[in-house]
């Protein structure tokens, strides 16, 4: 995990510069190639990259994996920096309770968050904290995906979490989780399955007219998923367009 201050142009932690600088040079392909893998989990994973979080003026971009650094590193950001609004970029999850443990920060805080590109699994708890909570306008192939906390060491669901996963997403939303979907969460077989929630202006929503997936891990394709029809982001309270 690296620290990078765009305020004094001060790198404060070094250890994955020469990655950082790598990842810089190749932005615009690496955000084409999200956008077009936007629901990654569903149409092939793709490796985690690094945690980044990048301070500019009174924003804080979180940008990949989401870990127990960023967690531990957050709150002390946010204060020394009067950071008002965060992004979550392009991030495929990371630890369950960083995750958790960052959307109550946000959530005592009363934060603005952004989403831009993919924000799934850890990213996903981590969003919901947010007291505003929104799609980015300008990368409008965005989504939101959801699911339960698995072992790190194998494709399997840490049944232990799945009350706390629904205790933090009812109490975000203020909508109670419909029997159909916590049954889904059960059902999940791999960690590509999960709630998907899609920007309005996400193509898929395009081409389909379709905003809510249930995916149980087996598709190949988000299409091939359980669509909830005519329910939006907003409509379930996650997050807005």
């Amino acid at each position: 995990m690296k620290v990078i201050n765009q305020n004094s142009d001060l790198v404060v932690s070094e250890k994955y510069i020469n990655h950082y600088v790598l990842k810089k040079m190749l932005k615009h392909c690496l955000l084409r190639l999200a956008r077009n893998l936007l629901l990654l989990p569903i149409l092939g994973y793709t490796p985690l990259a690094e945690s980044v979080l990048l301070i500019n003026e009174n924003q804080l971009i979180v940008d990949g994996k989401i870990t127990f650094d960023d967690a531990n590193v957050f709150s002390k950001i946010v204060d020394e920096h009067s950071i008002n609004h965060v992004i979550f970029r392009n991030s495929g999850g990371g630890k369950f309770d960083a995750g958790l443990a960052i959307g109550k920060y946000l959530n005592e805080r009363k934060l603005t968050v952004e989403v831009e590109g993919i924000c799934a699994s850890a990213c996903a708890i981590a969003m919901l904290g947010g007291e505003t909570r929104v799609f980015s306008h300008t990368a409008t192939d965005s989504a939101v995906m959801l699911h339960p906390a698995f072992f790190a060491d194998k494709d399997d669901i840490d049944v232990s979490y799945n009350e706390l996963l629904f205790d933090w997403i009812e109490q975000r939303t203020h909508h109670e989780l419909s029997a159909e979907v916590k049954q889904m969460f059960h059902n999940i077989s791999s960690r590509k399955g999960g709630l998907y929630v899609l920007s309005v202006h996400h193509r898929m929503v395009k081409k389909t007219g379709n905003f809510v997936y249930l995916c149980n891990g087996t598709e190949l394709k988000i299409t091939a998923c359980k669509a909830l029809t005519s329910i939006s982001a907003k409509d379930l309270n996650i997050i807005e367009d």
